[in-house]
């Protein structure tokens, strides 16, 4: 098997250079949460079911839905990943890293996990998958220190030279403000964004900024100048018009509220964690503020029964 490395440069088991492109078109459709992620790594690994990397994306994509069943799919992705590297003469050290971390979290060990991202980390710097899903998992633990300390120690390795150096970006102001650093956390992310205008993971680190800050206009207008840019995003925008929802909140504006609730918040009657957690919290503090949401919650309370017994992610059972 021909050695190959990604677009950034790190090593990569895939049987072909076509098949190493079709990893790095998934990776970046993750990265800019696209809708067609599944569908990149679906024609990924029908045509190369070698890819030690593809297999692994696959369960930490299971594993991202933090439902039940999404731990029963990664340890199925698990098993074939297993199974590729078993077969193939020249796994990497990063493939392996990869293996021990999905193993990890595919058994609710977050802290093992991470562990591992670490040690992938050490060895391959521009490992742009081990840097986001390790910023997933640490922000989901409140180690934002951590957080912010894995990627400052990969950043020397990064430069506007390399292939997704905006995401990096956009991983640092999110870490930064997490932190309270406001100021570097917003002039990060606005860098992100010139690199690459659809990236809404670092438009959301900018949109935390202007809420904790209190600039509940700047915020406003912020995420109205990026709407357009994410059509191909998948339901993290939903999380966006959350936050812009909030803001009118601020502003007593609770009639644009409930507005945003049916248009964009709930436009689909979704069960995905992340969903139910924005229109469930969205409502709870309509209600604080002595505002009659109607029968919105009826909807919620069915979604919720079919999950009451994941326990995939404390956030999510809370909510």
């Amino acid at each position: 098997m021909p050695k190959l490395t990604d677009a950034q440069g790190q090593p990569i088991v895939a049987a072909s250079p076509e098949s190493a492109g079709r990893f790095d078109r998934t990776v970046d459709a993750y990265l800019g949460a696209r809708v067609d992620t599944r569908d990149r790594l679906g024609a990924l690994l029908d045509a190369d079911p070698s890819c030690v990397l593809g297999h692994c994306l696959d369960g930490y994509l299971h594993m991202l839905s933090s439902k039940r069943e999404g731990f029963r799919h990664a340890t199925d992705a698990l098993a074939r990943a297993e199974s590729a590297a078993a077969s193939g003469k020249d796994v990497t050290r990063r493939e392996r890293s990869h293996l021990a971390a999905l193993t990890a979290w595919s058994r609710g060990d977050l802290r093992g996990a991470a562990q591992s991202w670490d040690a992938t980390l050490d060895e391959s710097p521009r490992d742009i998958v081990a840097l986001k899903v390790s910023q997933f998992v640490l922000s989901y633990l409140g180690e934002s220190a951590r957080m912010q300390e894995t990627v400052e120690r990969v950043l020397p390795a990064w430069d506007t030279t390399v292939p997704g150096y905006g995401f990096v970006l956009g991983c640092h102001a999110y870490a930064l403000e997490e932190m309270g650093h406001y100021e570097g956390a917003e002039a990060t992310g606005r860098r992100a964004i010139e690199i690459n205008p659809k990236d809404i993971w670092a438009a959301h680190a900018v949109a935390h900024v202007t809420e904790m800050q209190g600039r509940l206009h700047d915020g406003l207008s912020w995420i109205s100048s990026l709407t357009g840019q994410w059509a191909q995003c998948n339901n993290f925008t939903y999380h966006l018009r959350w936050h812009e929802a909030l803001l009118h909140l601020d502003l007593e504006r609770f009639g644009r509220v409930l507005e945003l609730y049916d248009d964009e918040v709930r436009r689909q009657s979704s069960d995905e964690y992340l969903d139910v957690s924005n229109a469930v919290s969205l409502l709870w503090r309509l209600e604080q503020a002595d505002v009659d949401v109607g029968t919105r919650w009826g909807e919620l309370a069915e979604l919720a029964r079919g999950h009451v017994s994941d326990h995939a992610l404390v956030f999510a059972d809370l909510h």
